[in-house]
């Protein structure tokens, strides 16, 4: 985990390269760590005085071997729902997807598990990344990120988001991110 001073000076650091790229953001809020989605739901609630509608993204990092080459995903949806991840593999012929193991996305991105963000792309100067986007975070409703450290948080449109790929010169693709679909049948009712 980072120094949280540390790492409220990188994200800092990092909304100066977006302004500097002319990239515009509507807010970026200090708050504690976050690890999860969930989490960050309940940290939002707070702030849901300054915008009456955002989306909060979800980074999942896949890795996909195929034969020697090794392929890498991040996937950046909604935090609607679980991602269905056997669907997602049937939609992208794969034979296997599995979670990135924490060393390689430590050596890929230059983050670790509950810090991944697409801004973490910058580090990924080969491409070696394939960026998928749910379709349903296309519109001008504004999606949250974290600027490289999960003690912030950004506010910005998908305009922006694609103006930053663009400039960092990163490939991306729309996609409908399958979901997976609750099971209630193995709840437990309390009565």
């Amino acid at each position: 985990m980072e120094n949280t001073d540390m790492g409220h000076k990188k994200a800092l650091e990092f909304c100066e390269v977006l302004d500097s790229y002319k990239i515009p953001y509507l807010y970026n809020i200090r708050h504690k760590e976050i690890k999860g989605c969930d989490e960050s739901a309940l940290i939002y609630q707070r702030y849901a005085y300054l915008l009456e509608n955002f989306i909060n993204c979800r980074h999942v990092v896949l890795r996909e071997k195929n034969g020697e080459r090794r392929i890498f995903l991040l996937v950046v949806a909604a935090n609607q729902g679980n991602i269905d991840l056997q669907q997602l593999r049937v939609i992208l012929d794969s034979k296997k997807l599995m979670f990135l193991e924490p060393d390689v996305l430590g050596e890929v991105l230059k983050t670790g598990p509950g810090n991944v963000s697409l801004f973490h792309l910058i580090y990924d100067k080969d491409n070696t990344v394939q960026t998928i986007i749910d379709q349903e975070l296309i519109g001008d409703v504004p999606l949250v990120f974290h600027p490289l450290y999960n003690g912030n948080s950004v506010f910005l449109n998908m305009t922006a988001i694609l103006q930053f790929l663009d400039i960092i010169g990163h490939s991306y693709e729309f996609m409908n991110i399958p979901r997976k679909k609750e099971d209630n049948s193995r709840k437990l009712l309390n009565y």
